[in-house]
């Protein structure tokens, strides 16, 4: 992982926006921890902006930063990104190890992160996801990238070695989603396998999406599982998301009998990114090796406790 842009070489490259002098720089964490990228406040004279360095290829980082727009252009607040006056969505910055990455400008989302704990939090969380993924499927839009999220969770690692019974783990998982996709078609869309990350500004009840992160194309569920996963950890029911997703989404109710798989695939993606993380001592975002550790038997254990109930219930 890259080490941080320098702030001087940030309000620098900041002159392809032409936002005028005097400007300020202000560097900030990062929602919930993230590993693949740095952002700062950009204040102007009139206006707050937030810049975010992406350590992702620029046409990949492009596709979260494209669906934004979009999705911002149907009227939803979605600190989209603002063009230079060329047109384009990011800039190349060589950063201080002399890799160059992508640089975007976006619109800046006042508020707070939303608290899942809120007794309205997951209605608002499954209205907002199926409008996004609504859109994105009306606007035909497509993201430029090869593969789903979940792809690398495909692939075996020397990383699981470590981890006794992991591996056959996530081959569960992996099995169970290949089996649902081959007898009960999904819906597919834009996605990103995250669940969304929503502000909320108590004072004026403005809601926006933020730090939307890569898109891809693929099962419209994935994203499903994603957030109803987010609500579970917070210990929040996801009766009253499904429920207002489904009033916002073209996925069709049945898709949902699938769900635990997907779940079951999002802790095994988790608890291979963890033990990853643990062999190549990559703990940036993530605290320390003890907090991996805990992040790791927490996804596994979850891992499952999904797959036992995929078994018990029959869905498959």
């Amino acid at each position: 992982m890259s080490s941080v842009l320098p702030d001087d070489v940030l309000a620098s490259a900041l002159a392809d926006w032409q936002l005028g002098r005097p400007l300020t720089v202000t560097r900030i964490k990062p929602l919930r921890g993230g590993t693949t990228s740095d952002t700062w406040y950009v204040d102007t004279v009139r206006q707050r902006y937030v810049a975010k360095y992406a350590y992702w290829p620029k046409d990949t980082f492009e596709t979260g930063l494209r669906a934004a727009e979009i999705v911002e252009w149907h009227g939803i607040v979605s600190g989209a990104p603002v063009r230079t006056p060329g047109g384009t969505l990011t800039v190349l910055v060589q950063g201080p190890l002399g890799q160059p990455h992508p640089l975007a400008l976006l619109r800046y989302v006042p508020g707070e992160l939303l608290d899942l704990t809120e007794p309205d939090a997951p209605a608002l969380v499954g209205s907002l996801l199926g409008q996004v993924h609504s859109i994105l499927l009306r606007e035909r839009y497509v993201p430029a990238t090869p593969e789903g999220p979940f792809a690398y969770v495909m692939e075996d690692s020397e990383a699981l070695d470590g981890q006794p019974g992991l591996r056959a783990l996530i081959g569960e998982a992996i099995t169970a989603v290949r089996t649902i996709e081959a007898t009960h078609p999904m819906t597919c869309g834009v996605i990103s396998g995250d669940g969304l990350e929503i502000m909320r500004e108590r004072a004026t009840g403005l809601v926006g999406i933020v730090d939307w992160g890569v898109r891809y194309w693929g099962p419209l569920i994935a994203d499903v599982a994603s957030s109803a996963l987010q609500l579970r950890d917070v210990g929040q029911a996801t009766d009253a998301f499904l429920r207002a997703y489904l009033t916002r989404a073209p996925l069709a109710s049945h898709e949902l009998n699938g769900l635990w798989a997907y779940m079951a695939l999002r802790r095994a993606m988790g608890a291979k990114f963890y033990a990853t993380c643990l062999v190549e001592n990559v703990t940036r975002g993530l605290g320390n090796n003890e907090n991996i550790m805990r992040r790791l038997a927490a996804s596994r254990n979850d891992l499952e406790q999904l797959l036992m109930q995929g078994t018990n219930t029959g869905i498959h």
